[in-house]
């Protein structure tokens, strides 16, 4: 009812398609022979996205992170309405509803909805604080798991769990200059030299807004954010086609299992 779970008796009496002992060994091999190809396809691919994104993230941290001579310097604290977290609670996971968002939905700049899971309506509404449903404009920050992962909200009706946490920019600030400048690598360093914790690091909410930021004025932000958006697009293809490429090699991965087991590998 609440967890989905496959009994060994039921496991124990599923019919699968045996081949013979001679044809499994060919299989095998022939699986193993493309894996090793795919797996080397993957790690070209993936070598080519990690420089796609090292190349935008180098652009912004000279853009945005070094600061510059008339920016004002000051703690965040000075940018932001509020700071705080996510629900601690227990919430019910529901087919439809609210969207339930955690540490793994905040990803490359974006929140990742795809696969959250859901609570109720009636649970949004009742069991939850408004520290725990953000809003449009808000900026999250990840606190567990991977530290300092931050995107900002573009839809209501989500709630977020502890992992997440949510600042409030003042008016001073663009909700997406923020999300870019805490995405620089000296704010992230900022962040995560503060972290505690022994086993699991963890970023304190009381202790992020004491970092200091550089920040030009609201003028300066929307150009700046339009340099970063060209660059942006320039490597979007190289970031596009090295997504594309892994994609489709996990799709032949899944095509080659499925042939391999259906008796059409040859």
């Amino acid at each position: 009812t609440t967890f989905k779970e496959l009994s060994a008796t039921n496991l124990k009496t599923f019919p699968i398609p045996l081949p013979p002992l001679e044809e499994q060994q060919r299989i095998v091999a022939v699986l193993d022979e493309a894996f090793d190809g795919l797996a080397r396809a993957r790690a070209h691919a993936e070598a080519n996205l990690q420089n796609a994104r090292e190349l935008f993230e180098s652009f912004r941290d000279q853009l945005i992170g070094s600061g510059g001579k008339k920016w004002k310097e000051a703690p965040l604290s000075d940018y932001l309405k509020s700071i705080t977290y996510g629900f601690t609670n227990p919430m019910p996971n529901a087919d439809d509803g609210p969207i339930k968002v955690t540490a793994k939905n905040v990803n490359n700049g974006v929140v990742d909805l795809k696969g959250a899971r859901r609570t109720t309506p009636e649970a949004f509404r009742d069991l939850l604080t408004d520290k725990s449903r953000p809003r449009v404009g808000d900026v999250l920050l990840t606190k567990d798991g991977t530290l300092g992962r931050t995107a900002v909200v573009e839809t209501d009706g989500i709630c977020v769990n502890q992992s997440v946490a949510v600042l409030t920019p003042t008016d001073e600030i663009l909700s997406n200059y923020m999300h870019e400048m805490l995405s620089c690598r000296s704010n992230q360093d900022a962040m995560i030299a503060d972290a505690g914790g022994a086993t699991i690091k963890h970023l304190y909410i009381t202790r992020v807004p004491k970092i200091i930021v550089s920040v030009p004025d609201l003028g300066e932000q929307e150009r700046l954010l339009g340099v970063l958006a060209k660059f942006k697009a320039s490597v979007g293809d190289l970031i596009l086609h090295a997504e594309t490429k892994l994609q489709s090699i996990d799709d032949l991965r899944q095509s080659l299992l499925q042939k391999a087991f259906a008796g059409e590998l040859t």
